[in-house]
């Protein structure tokens, strides 16, 4: 009965700080990036290269670059390839990524 008890008080702690640590790092892209790769969670499908990604402004692309490589891990505001698909496979919104940096009026 006490080495319950010793458990329950040590476990209570542990687990506390570990939630507390899981929720700092899912605020940071870069860490959810590593923990993406690590455990190899593909829940998007590959982003489409071909005709449709072709009208993208430079400064869109430079943009996504940015966010994908990592350049926004400062930024307060992160959005990474964020996409939208109805039902019925109309496509509202494809791999939209913006950053948006302290300070920065958006």
């Amino acid at each position: 009965c006490l080495w319950e008890i010793v458990f329950l008080a040590w476990q209570s702690p542990v687990y506390l700080i570990l939630a507390m640590k899981i929720d700092e790092w899912s605020a940071n892209p870069r860490a959810v990036t590593i923990f993406r790769n690590i455990f190899c969670c593909t829940w998007r499908s590959s982003r489409v290269v071909g005709s449709e990604r072709s009208n993208i402004d430079n400064d869109v692309a430079a943009e996504e670059n940015r966010i994908l490589t990592g350049g926004a891990n400062d930024d307060l505001i992160v959005l990474s390839q964020l996409g939208k698909v109805y039902g019925n496979g109309k496509m509202a919104v494809d791999s939209l990524s913006f950053g948006i940096p302290p300070g920065q009026c958006f």
